[in-house]
Parts: structure tokens; sequence; C-alpha cells
């Protein structure tokens, strides 16, 4: 090609120059190449991390019998009185504007404020809703932003609202007289909610419902997984802020689902209002229909959301197009060769093949209009998704600018190990809370047993093996966040491999912090430990901080430095005493229950006390939950290993047992540790039995046992007596992640001004 450049005149190189680039990268077959290989091996950038107990607030029980909590929603007495401001975006909905503020006047609850922001519409629109709002019965702002996206626009209207509870709808909407009533009620009624979500069904013109295939029915929905879509859904603005907000980072669509997945992130109380709907005038046209099933899974391509039901569907798709291709490749090979044998063949074949097809349709119930909307719609939506997916790289540059830095955690072992729930898979999912750019590097793999299948996944979370983990592209691909906000690196594992990585955080005025969780010259550091490495480590933090006071007084033996104790906490979002859970379908049947949840493997863990546990109480079910091997040859009865078990299903397990124990000797490794089982104990108000570690001391509820008989004696006792609750509650607000993580964050700053 340059050869070729030199024989043409310079005035037309330069096009020519930009045609061949243009040529190269945007090859369809390269790009198509790339957009399916992304969707398949990267896989989902979002996972949901639901924390919200969610109580539904109906009228009609029938609808979901099974659900509980469940309250009625017009008998229930309403404690108080809130006042809440409705929140509507416009662009060029001159046609519907009235509509919608005579559906607000009219409603049997009116809102206490109206707040309508214009994007830049220019159809009229914006002097229309200065003139509706200047006849509104309630007060109504009217704000302008030419250009902001959705999410762009709500959030200011929300910024501009004066009350605490935010409802949020759309125009293009019906909103019945009881709408609004129906949608705050949850918030009077349990003053705990914090999230009220309504539905929306598509309504044809004289607002009869209509079936819409990317709509959900009633009886389709399960109100605890459930997520609103943002034309019908109520909040606290604390909860907005909690949530960082629609996503403004996004072009223009998906701002609502991100937006719910961060509030079932951050929040723990919502309600489920099914009566709260809104009709939608859906589009009505096939080629309408099929570009806003476009539009809408953009968004999800650029966030990352629910590739999983994108890779469904190009399997569906792609196994209608192989099997349509080999049918048609076979009758025209028939066809060609002449043969009456083979063309009579591919007559059966096809003939076969079409009732297969007609019988499928029948059993689906879909007409061909219905099967060409489905069709369609689904090719839209993988067509919308790979759009999303070549624009995240862009989109990625706008999410990190909201970010406020970046913060390294280097562990030994993987972010989905011990089912999720270990120290440093707690403090990075706090640190994203905290609006942090978190890179998760390991060494070593997972040794469990058990494939829990674990997804913990965020658009502002890097995961990478040390293998895998390049400091160069790392650099490249998020140079905007790396070069211009604050860095801090977290050393979990004290490994030779880490240290380069901590020199180039150095290198960069990034702010290292030693966590020493374990006393690794013992045998937990074998084979890989070494002292010098664990100085030079050292030596090149301006943190250091020990989850033991054990261990606190070695490290500062090692450094001659202060060494500031950060113990073990619990996730309050997740170990919530006040929430129901139904009982584990494997729990074992006793007269009362005694659980250990952790680790059994290690020389500290006495196998012969729990032993001795199950069989001094027969009538107790001994509940263990961990990565068992069959370690106990011949356990007794009442003696229930459940296997490893995720994290977020271990309050349902605590919930349902009198008594909770940590068998495990004391030795110099137990002395140094600090339990996390026993913040998780203590926060769902289990009493605890647990053998006399200084860790352990002066905690509520923990009775501390002297010896194997002291121990069995003390364990019967325990069910006896409950737990102090308003000291556990206090004991917890102290020692949660969102406390640690606070703590850790102020000690990296006050360690950042201190070395300018």
């Amino acid at each position: 090609m340059s050869l070729l450049l030199n024989l043409v005149p310079p005035s037309l190189r330069k096009g020519l120059r930009r045609l061949h680039s243009g040529f190269v990268v945007y090859n369809p077959i390269s790009s198509l190449r790339q957009w399916i290989h992304s969707l398949y091996f990267l896989g989902d950038c979002y996972t949901l991390e639901d924390h919200t107990q969610v109580t539904l607030f109906t009228d009609q029980p029938g609808l979901f019998p099974e659900y509980y909590p469940m309250k009625p929603l017009k008998e229930s007495p309403r404690l108080r009185r809130v006042r809440v401001s409705v929140v509507v975006t416009a662009r060029n909905e001159r046609n519907t504007a009235r509509a919608l503020f005579e559906n607000l006047m009219d409603q049997t609850r009116p809102p206490d404020e109206i707040v309508v922001i214009d994007t830049g519409s220019q159809d009229g629109t914006l002097e229309l809703l200065r003139e509706l709002a200047g006849e509104s019965r309630v007060t109504c702002h009217v704000l302008e932003e030419k250009g902001a996206n959705i999410a762009r626009g709500r959030n200011l209207a929300i910024t501009q609202a004066q009350y605490e509870v935010i409802a949020v709808t759309d125009f293009g909407c019906w909103q019945p007289q009881s709408w609004l009533d129906n949608l705050v009620a949850p918030f009077e009624i349990d003053p705990q909610i914090q999230v009220s979500a309504g539905r929306f069904q598509a309504v044809d013109a004289s607002r009869r419902q209509v079936p819409w295939l990317l709509g959900r029915t009633l009886e389709g929905i399960e109100p605890q997984s459930y997520l609103p879509a943002s034309n019908s859904v109520a909040f606290t603005k604390a909860s907005w802020e909690g949530a960082e907000g629609y996503p403004e980072w996004l072009t223009l669509t998906g701002e609502d689902t991100y937006y719910a997945l961060e509030l079932k992130r951050t929040t723990m109380r919502w309600a489920f209002v099914p009566e709260a709907v809104v009709g939608w005038d859906a589009p009505v046209r096939l080629p309408d229909c099929w570009r806003k099933a476009y539009r809408w899974s953009i968004g999800d391509g650029e966030a990352g959301m629910t590739a999983r039901a994108y890779r469904w569907l190009v399997f569906q798709l792609g196994s209608l197009g192989l099997v349509s291709a080999a049918m048609l490749a076979l009758i025209g090979l028939a066809l060609l060769s002449g043969s009456l044998l083979l063309q009579v063949s591919a007559l059966l074949a096809a003939l076969a093949g079409l009732g297969w097809f007609l019988r499928r349709l029948r059993k689906s119930r879909l007409t061909p209009r219905g099967l060409l909307l489905r069709l369609g719609t689904n090719l839209a939506q993988v067509i919308g998704f790979l759009v999303g997916l070549r624009r995240r790289p862009l989109v990625n540059q706008r999410r990190e600018k909201g970010l406020q830095g970046t913060f390294f955690i280097l562990a030994g072992v993987p972010i989905d190990d011990t089912g999720g729930g270990a120290r440093w898979t707690q403090i990075a999912l706090e640190m994203i809370r905290h609006r942090k750019l978190v890179v998760f590097i390991h060494k070593f793999p997972k040794y469990e047993r058990k494939n829990l299948n674990l997804s913990i996944r965020h658009p502002n979370l890097i995961v990478s093996s040390l293998a895998d983990f390049r400091w160069r592209k790392l650099l490249e691909e998020h140079a905007g966040i790396l070069k211009t906000r604050p860095i801090m690196a977290l050393v979990e594992t004290p490994l030779e491999e880490f240290l380069p990585i901590v020199q180039e955080v150095v290198k960069i005025s990034g702010t290292v912090i030693y966590d020493l969780i374990d006393d690794w010259s013992t045998s937990l550091g074998q084979p890989w430990y070494a002292e010098a490495t664990e100085k030079a480590l050292i030596d090149s933090s301006q943190v250091l901080t020990a989850t033991a006071p054990v261990l606190q007084q070695r490290l500062e033996r090692l450094s001659r430095r202060k060494v500031h104790l950060l113990p073990n906490a619990v996730n309050s979002y997740l170990f919530d005493p006040s929430r129901y859970y139904s009982v584990p379908a494997d729990m074992p049947i006793g007269d009362w229950r005694v659980i250990y949840v952790g680790a059994l493997w290690g020389e500290w863990f006495d196998w012969d006390l729990l032993d001795q546990v199950a069989r001094a109480y027969p009538e107790a079910a001994v509940v263990v939950v961990g990565d068992y091997a069959g370690q106990h040859l011949h356990p007794p009865p009442n003696l229930h290993f459940l296997g490893l078990k995720p994290q977020r299903e271990l309050p349902a397990y605590l919930a349902h047992v009198e008594v909770a124990m940590i068998p495990w000797k004391v030795t110099p490794i137990t002395r140094a540790t600090s339990p996390l089982k026993v913040y998780e104990y203590i926060a769902m108000r289990k009493p605890v039995v647990a053998p006399d570690l200084p860790p352990l001391h002066n905690l509520p509820g923990v009775t501390l046992a002297d010896g194997i008989d002291d121990f069995i004696s003390k364990v019967g006792a325990a069910a006896q007596f409950p737990v102090d609750g308003e000291a556990a509650a206090s004991f917890v607000e102290n020692n949660c992640w969102q406390r640690r993580v606070t703590e850790l964050l102020e000690l990296a700053r006050i360690a950042r001004e201190a070395h300018g």
C-alpha cells in the first residue's frame, strides 16, 4: 500500500491513507470476531449483589400466595405521612406532556411537588411545560439542560427536588388515579422502607393491556429479585445518594437497570407494590418494536449487564441459522446432483424439519406475526448488545471520571475463595461502594473441593491472576484515573512476586498498606514465606495494619514502626437479623441446633472436640458448614456436614440455630487469628462458645471455654441464654466493613499527606 501511495499526487495520499486505515480498523469480519469473543469470553461485568429484604404490599394475596413477608396495602396503618416529589425527564414530548400533567393532577394522593427537566426538545415541549407548570395546582419546577442524557436529567431533577421521597415516572405513560398513593404507601406504613418498586404494563390506545415481548407479566415477577423500571419507582433521596445516582456515563439507555442493581447493592429494605402500575404505550409496528429492543440492549452492552441472557440468545439464533443453512445446503446439493434418491431424501428431510418447526410454533402459541416479532426482537437485542459492547472502552473512560481513586488488593487466593466471604473480598466490595476502581490480583488458585460457581463482578472491579496481570496494559487502559486520582495498594499476602507491583505503585506516588492477617512464619506460610520478602514489603509500605494484637506486636518488632489494629468485621448488609429467612432445604432437624461455619483444614481444627459435642447432645443437630472432604470417618448420626456454601446463603443457616461455636485448639496460630465468623455469629444474635483466645476477649455473646469438658458444658448452657441485642447491635455498628474501610482510607489519607 505504501508503494502505491508514492505513485499518486500528495494531495490524495492523506485521503487514501484514511481509507486504508478505515478498512483495517473497521473490517466487519474482524470486528464481528472481536464482538463474539468479547460476548463469550468476557462474560458479565456486573453480577447482582442483593442485600435487600423485599416486602410485598398488596391487597391481592392470591397473586403470590407463597411469598413472605407480605403486608396489606390499604388496611395497614400508616405511621406517618411523607411528602413526595415526582421527577420526570422530557425530550420532544409535546404530544404527551398535557396527558401526564392531567394524570398527576388527578391522583387520589397528588404529589407535593413536580420537577420536570427538558433535555433539549425541539418541538415546543419546553414552552408547553412552562405553561402547564403555571396552571398546576401543586408546586412545579421546570428545568432545562440541553444535551443531557436520561440519567443526567433525572439526577439534576432529583438534586433540585425538595422532599425526601422521590417518585419517578415517564412521559408516554398513563398513571391511574391510585398510582402515586399505592407507590408511596410503603414509606408511610413502614418507615424503614428505602425503595418502593411499582411496575408497568403495555397498553393500547384504549388503555387495555396488550402483550409486549420485552415486558414482564405480573405472574412472571418474583418480588425478591424484581428490578423496577424508572417509570414506576420511588426511593428516598438518601438511597439515591448511596447508589451514586443514575449512571450518567451510559450513552442513553440501560440507566434504570443499572441504577436498580446499585440500589439492590446499597440498600436493605424494599417494597414491591403490584398495584402501583402505570400503563405504557408500547410500539405496535414491527420495525418500532425492533428499534426499541435494539436501543434498550445498547445500555446492557455498555454496562456489561445480563450478558448471560445475550449469550443464550446468540446460541438460539445461531442454532436456528445453522439448522436452516444445513437444510438449504442439503436441498441445493440434492437438486444439483440429479439423483432422484437424494432429491427425495432432501425433500423428506425438509418436510420433517418443517413439521418439527410447525409443532414448536403451535406449542409456543405464536402467530406468524408473533414469530416474526420474536425473531426480529431477539436479533435486534443481540445487535444492540454487541454495539454497546464495542462502545464499552469509551464508556469506561466516562465512568472512571466519576471515581475517586484506585485500590489494589494483592491477595493469595481468588476473590471468590471461601464462598466469597474472605476479608479481602469484603474490603474489595466496600471499596467499590466508596467509588474506587478496585484491582484485585491473586497468586494461587482456589483449593476448594466444591465449585460454587460464584460470580463477583462489577464495572469498577478488575480481577486478575498474577500470571495474567500486566502493569503496562493496565496503565494504558486506565491512564485517566491512574494518573489523576489517589492510588492505594493493600498487600494481604507477603509474596515476592508482589514486590514489582508494589514498586510500581510507589513509583507513581501511591500509598501501600501491608495488612498482616496471619503469622506467615508458621505452617500457614509454607513453603513460600520468606522473612526477607516480608521485610521488603514492610519497608515499601507507608501504613502497617494487623488483625490481632499478637500480629500487631510481631509487626511492630519487625518494622520498629507504629502498627494499627484492624480486626476482621461483618458484612452488615448481608448479616441482618431483622430479615426473614426461610429454613434452608438441607438444614437438619433436631430439638435444637448448634453450628460451626468455616474452614475444616489445619492442625488447629479440633475434630475430637467437634465429635464430643455431638455425642454429648444427641438430641441436637450439630451442623457444620465448610469444605468437607470426609475427614471424620465415623461421625455420630446427629453430626451433619453440609459442605461449602456461598457467603450470601450463610445468614439463613445462622438464623435457624440456637448456638454457634468455634471448635479450635489453642495454638500459636489461633492466638494470632481474628475469626471472621465470630463477627457474623454476633451480627445474627447467636450465643458463641469458643476456646480462650485473646482476640475473642470481651466480645458480646461470646463465652470462652477452658478445655473440652468446659466447652461442651457451655454449649448446652448457651442455648438457654439469648444474646443482649443492644450490645450486639452496638458491636456490629463499630465492627462492620463500612467502618473498617473508612478507617483504612483515613490511615491512607494521613500517610499520603505526611509523605507530601
